[in-house]
């Protein structure tokens, strides 16, 4: 039962995932059912779910964004809840130490930013975490104060924003110093304070806006039963290079093999992805 103070999360477009008032993302019935341009039904659901019931181990996918994604992707989540509690102990003491020891590069990259261009030093964003709950994702801001409203009001910029997966290269909006953090990927260090307060791990799935849940289609579902991450399996595999159905495999690819010596591996593919500054724009 949907209250009327539920507000439906994905930009309105009639997903089925509303945010109820305990911040938990219930799915209504009734969702649509195409998903993939070359199988009208997909069988791979547990307990013998077709795409379209009301089982909430499926999300339907509208029209406009089909992706091309392999039938053999597994909707089922599996549990690993001595790895969740590890990883939440691991997240915890890490953050708190790189923050302290990184403290005199926030505050040099905090006058940059502030000395350079107009508007606050934070970037603050609304994202999608855990089953769904949002939450404030901090950066450091790498673009012009008015970014936003510049994209809403730009035809062209809104179309590049969707065709090249809500990025855009070459962004006309980013600052001069801020082309500086993103190619280094330092615009993403505040982030290690939404790890301390347990919003995203260090490794997971890319923590997305709300707009952004139907391009996961069926696989929605999971994709928010695992906290996000500060990096992980797609922002180490090509990042913004890839499209947006091979970011959807990578994530779902990561959570059914999720484990400590992945995310250990992770973590150094990580930091030879922000040295070479591989897919970073």
């Amino acid at each position: 039962m949907i209250d009327q103070d539920d507000q439906p999360i994905g930009g309105g477009i009639g997903l089925g995932i509303y945010r109820t008032s305990s911040q938990t993302a219930v799915l209504a019935p009734g969702l649509l059912s195409n998903f993939n341009d070359k199988a009208g039904d997909v069988d791979d659901k547990p307990n013998g779910h077709k795409a379209g019931s009301s089982h909430s181990a499926t999300i339907g996918y509208a029209e406009n964004y089909r992706l091309n994604l392999p039938d053999t992707l597994n909707c089922a989540v599996p549990e690993r809840k001595t790895y969740d509690l590890i990883k939440r102990i691991v997240d915890f003491v890490a953050a708190t130490f790189f923050l302290l020891m990184l403290l005199p590069v926030f505050i040099f990259i905090a006058l940059s930013v502030k000395l350079t261009s107009k508007g606050s030093v934070l970037f603050r964003q609304t994202r999608l975490g855990y089953r769904g709950k949002k939450f404030t994702c901090y950066k450091f801001r790498s673009m012009v104060v008015d970014a936003e409203s510049l994209l809403r009001r730009s035809q062209n910029l809104k179309e590049r924003y969707h065709e090249q997966g809500f990025k855009i290269k070459n962004d006309p909006r980013v600052t001069p110093v801020g082309k500086i953090l993103r190619k280094t990927s330092l615009d993403e260090l505040p982030q290690l304070i939404n790890v301390l307060l347990g919003d995203i791990s260090l490794i997971g799935p890319r923590p997305i806006v709300p707009d952004e849940l139907v391009q996961y289609g069926q696989f929605a579902e999971k994709f928010l039963s695992v906290p996000p991450g500060l990096s992980g399996l797609w922002q180490t595999s090509g990042r913004s290079e890839t499209s947006y159905a091979e970011r959807v495999r990578l994530d779902m690819t990561y959570i059914d093999t999720r484990s400590l010596s992945l995310d250990i591996r992770l973590m150094f593919r990580t930091l030879s992805c922000v040295i070479k500054g591989a897919g970073a724009h």
